[in-house]
């Protein structure tokens, strides 16, 4: 009779362990219960440059499926399209060898896009075979004083030697500036001391 009692007892119990069985493998089978995400947002993004290319790659992003790549030529002011659904960690592109550019990449997958990463901004190409261009001149300044001393028919123009500058272009007035007449376009004079030209056949 106890023995009995006992087994009737247990058969709700067994009956509830089993629902509640059931119910937690429909819940672990449920979609819901497992709902992805978009991916997040690339790490970094490189960029390197090739002859008329440049080559973008990032690290894979956990979850992605594809990626959407773009590239700006004005610091970012406007983006031109490279893939929308690229499947790789690296795209190639062609572009301007002359112009500087930045990359964005976004991962994505059903469930939408993850955030943008920008590179650091890629300079122009140049041809490792090929020397560097010579250094732009600097201009020179302007001379900081200009003495003129007289002599029978003539004038002594004197002025410091201006830095970066090879030579001179002189010119002369007797009308207070209103007019002007050439003295030298090219004048030269060796060394870093005082410049001086002579002008003959001048009105004493």
């Amino acid at each position: 009779m106890g023995i009995r009692s006992v087994s009737l007892l247990s058969r709700p119990t067994l009956l509830l362990a089993a629902l509640l069985g059931l119910m937690l493998a429909a819940l672990a089978l449920s979609p819901s219960a497992h709902a992805k995400s978009p991916p997040g947002t690339p790490s970094s993004v490189s960029v390197t440059r090739a002859d008329g290319s440049l080559t973008a790659s990032w690290d894979a992003l956990s979850g992605a499926t594809h990626y959407h790549v773009t590239y700006s030529s004005d610091g970012g002011a406007s983006w031109s399209l490279a893939a929308l659904n690229h499947t790789g960690a690296s795209i190639t592109v062609s572009v301007s060898n002359s112009k500087t550019y930045l990359v964005g990449v976004r991962g994505g997958n059903a469930n939408g896009w993850g955030g943008w990463r920008n590179s650091s901004p890629a300079g122009p190409w140049t041809d490792p075979t090929q020397p560097a261009p010579p250094p732009t001149p600097t201009p020179p300044a302007t001379p900081s004083s200009v003495s003129v001393t007289r002599a029978n028919g003539a004038l002594t123009a004197t002025w410091p030697a201006v830095a970066n500058a090879d030579s001179y272009h002189i010119t002369y007035s007797s009308d207070n500036g209103a007019s002007w007449r050439l003295a030298a376009l090219n004048h030269t004079a060796a060394g870093t001391s005082d410049q001086s030209i002579n002008i003959q056949d001048v009105t004493n």
